[in-house]
């Protein structure tokens, strides 16, 4: 399997930029620091609970087993950002429109888990390391927003890309954003996941700051796994995965990029929101619940499908046939209306 060779660090990812954190944070508050500087922690890994496939042993016909050798097969590449920082990625399946799969805050795109593979079966799906991140680059001084987007552009101009979708987890949703104003009608539509939740409420420095030393003082305490970025019920194996496999610190530059992720959220994300053309969704937990009146005031097209009792780590590792099928449907209706 792939993300076994890739040796997928479990990584935090976070809502930090998610509109609604400010909510979190103030009912975080009423508990422990611990459980607020747990919004930001998740892990990527292959192989997590699909929620029960559709296999059923049922034979397959020949178009359904075609279908799933493109989706095993990975090609891997890599290309150069604007900056010349090396961008790694792999791609499975071969129908347009191509998805482009864009993890967190330090996240891989081991994040996506089984999503690949699934996807590929209808799909070209291209899932990549963003600068700093997985196997790609970490030789960068700008770790803006912007610069983000420029590694996905990248890869999209590498790979010759004309009809795409861009979808991006948590932070990944600004870095999809700079992306498409950069590849413009090359878009044929933006999915957010269990980001933007309220752009109302942007968060504060100070916010900012609380976060960040929540986070510092408890990296790699159980609890600070399982609060708030995973359900109670989550399964006790995942929380020792990520026990067991998390680095001992993270990367400093990572906080760099949390800064930069707010300085956006503040100056640009209003702007970049209100300036892509193309057709914008979201797949969001359920907790906070996402203010759709306020996202249609800057992107009139947003609509919104929402997954109950996952939690932000869990959207894409617990239910993934849920995921997919609403992914696909998104996908749908975005081409139907290109």
């Amino acid at each position: 399997m792939i993300m076994t060779r890739l040796r997928l660090l479990p990584l935090a990812a976070a809502v930090e930029g998610g509109m609604g954190l400010r909510q979190m944070l103030r009912t975080a508050r009423a508990t422990a620091p611990l459980q607020v500087a747990a919004l930001l922690l998740i892990c990527g890994f292959a192989g997590c609970d699909s929620g029960g496939g559709d296999d059923g042993g049922a034979a397959a016909d020949q178009a359904s087993e075609v279908s799933g050798r493109a989706a095993d097969a990975v090609t891997y590449g890599e290309a150069l950002s604007a900056d010349g920082v090396v961008i790694r990625y792999e791609v499975r399946g071969t129908v347009d429109p191509t998805l482009m799969l864009v993890h967190g805050w330090a996240n891989t795109r081991g994040i996506w888990g089984e999503h690949p593979k699934t996807l590929a079966q209808s799909h070209r799906v291209v899932a990549l390391d963003l600068a700093g991140h997985g196997e790609s680059g970490a030789d960068r001084s700008d770790w803006s927003m912007g610069a983000f987007g420029d590694d996905i552009t990248a890869v999209a101009d590498q790979l010759g890309l004309e009809r795409v979708v861009l979808v991006g987890f948590s932070m990944g949703g600004a870095a999809v954003l700079e992306a498409a104003k950069r590849l413009g009608d090359r878009v044929l539509g933006v999915v957010f996941v269990d980001v933007f939740k309220d752009p109302d409420i942007p968060l504060s420095d100070a916010e900012a700051q609380q976060l960040e030393a929540a986070m510092r003082a408890n990296w790699g305490d159980p609890a600070f796994i399982r609060a708030f970025a995973f359900k109670p019920d989550a399964p006790d194996s995942l929380i020792d995965y990520v026990l067991q496999t998390m680095p001992e610190q993270p990367h400093e530059y990572w906080f760099t990029v949390l800064h930069s992720m707010r300085d956006w959220m503040q100056s640009d994300f209003l702007l970049t929101l209100q300036a892509i053309d193309s057709p914008i969704a979201a797949i969001n937990s359920a907790e906070p619940p996402t203010n759709v009146e306020a996202m249609r005031r800057y992107a009139p097209s947003f609509t919104v499908d929402t997954i109950a009792g996952v939690g932000h780590g869990g959207i894409l590792l617990r239910r993934v046939d849920d995921f997919d099928r609403r992914l696909l449907a998104i996908v749908e209706r975005f081409g139907a209306g290109a």
